[in-house]
C-alpha cells in the first residue's frame, strides 16, 4: 500500500464524503440512503457485504471507496469509485487488493463486475488485477443506454 493512504472500513461518518465521491465518480450515483444501506450498515458477516475506504493520511480525508456484496459462491463489486484528483497513484489498486484478500479470507472463489465500456481507464485497472471480460450486457446504463462490459476474477485456491 502507498504509504500516503491507509485503508479501513467505511464508516457511518463517511457517508456524505462517499456520496460527494458517488456524483463525481458516476453518471448514475447511489444516493446516501442507498450508502447507508449497503456500504456501511450491511457490513456484518452475515449479509457478506464488504464496505472499504481509501483514506489520505496527510488530510484524513476519504479519497477511494468500494462496496461489494457476496453470495451463492461468488461476489460482486457494486460501486467504486476514486477522487478524481487521486486517481492513477495506486488507490484503486489498493482498495481492489484488499477486496480480494477479503474475499479469499471468507472462501469466495469468483468475483464479477459490470463497467461501462467507454470507461477505458477502469477496464486496465481491473485487466492488470486479474479480471478477463466474459461478455456484455446490451445497454445496460439508462443514462445512456451505453453496454456494460462484465468481467470476472477467479481466485486460486
Amino acid at each position: 500500500m502507498a504509504a500516503e493512504f491507509s485503508l479501513r472500513s467505511l464508516r457511518l461518518s463517511d457517508l456524505s464524503r462517499v456520496a460527494e465521491l458517488e456524483r463525481a465518480c458516476n453518471p448514475q450515483p447511489w444516493n446516501q440512503e442507498a450508502l447507508r444501506a449497503y456500504a456501511v450498515e450491511n457490513t456484518a458477516p452475515e449479509n457478506r457485504c464488504v464496505g472499504l475506504a481509501a483514506e489520505n493520511l496527510k488530510s484524513g480525508g476519504v479519497v477511494g471507496y468500494l462496496c461489494a456484496q457476496q453470495g451463492f459462491g461468488e461476489a460482486e463489486i457494486l460501486i467504486f469509485g476514486v477522487d478524481p484528483l487521486y486517481r492513477r497513484q495506486g488507490v484503486g489498486r489498493i482498495l481492489i487488493d484488499a477486496l480480494m484478500e477479503n474475499l479469499r479470507a471468507r472462501s469466495c472463489p469468483i468475483l464479477f463486475l459490470e463497467v461501462r465500456r467507454s470507461n477505458i481507464a477502469a477496464i486496465s485497472l481491473y485487466r492488470a488485477s486479474g479480471f478477463s471480460e466474459v461478455g456484455f450486457r446490451k445497454g445496460y446504463y439508462a443514462d445512456t443506454g451505453e453496454d456494460a462490459v462484465l468481467m470476472r476474477k477467479e481466485f486460486i485456491r
